[in-house]
């Protein structure tokens, strides 16, 4: 009973993020969210092999934290992006994160995540070691952005 309601949280979740992105909640916008939502959940488990609600979605308030601490470091990257391109400060740098995930899903999302804040992006990845490229030449901010990323994931995680 148990497996039901993860599937159903999840449901719930996909349709959520389908009715924010469309920005209505009409009758036939729920309708065709749901339809969409137990699509993509269906075809991920059958296809993939990935069940969403058995892997990845346990606690609904570490998820809204880490999407909070993913939208801070966006506009905190996106605002300094904005000032080094108008005072043409940027200086790319390579760098090395080692990051304490161990398991595949957290390194995709961390990885991802660090990809999506502007000014910086991950080349590639072994193991749990990502190679980042950044605007910023300050290693240390880039590395201590990452890290509240992967602390948020990792509340994410630890809810499991």
């Amino acid at each position: 009973m148990k497996t039901y309601y993860k599937k159903v949280e999840s449901l719930v979740f996909f349709l959520l993020i389908w009715v924010i992105l469309n920005e209505n909640a009409r009758l036939d916008t729920i309708l065709i969210g749901a339809a969409i939502s137990l699509l993509t959940l269906t075809l991920t488990n059958k296809l993939v092999g990935f069940d969403f609600a058995e892997e990845f979605y346990e606690s609904p308030f570490a998820m809204v934290q880490y999407f909070v601490t993913l939208m801070k470091e966006i506009y905190k990257g996106s605002f300094d992006m904005f000032k080094r391109i108008f005072t043409k400060n940027i200086h790319p740098t390579f760098m090395e994160y080692e990051s304490g995930f161990k398991k595949e899903l957290p390194l995709v999302l961390l990885s991802n995540s660090v990809t999506l804040v502007p000014g910086t992006a991950t080349y590639e990845r072994n193991g749990s070691k990502l190679f980042i490229l950044s605007a910023e030449p300050d290693e240390a901010s880039v590395m201590a952005d990452t890290l509240s990323l992967e602390k948020s994931l990792e509340k994410l995680e630890a809810k499991r």
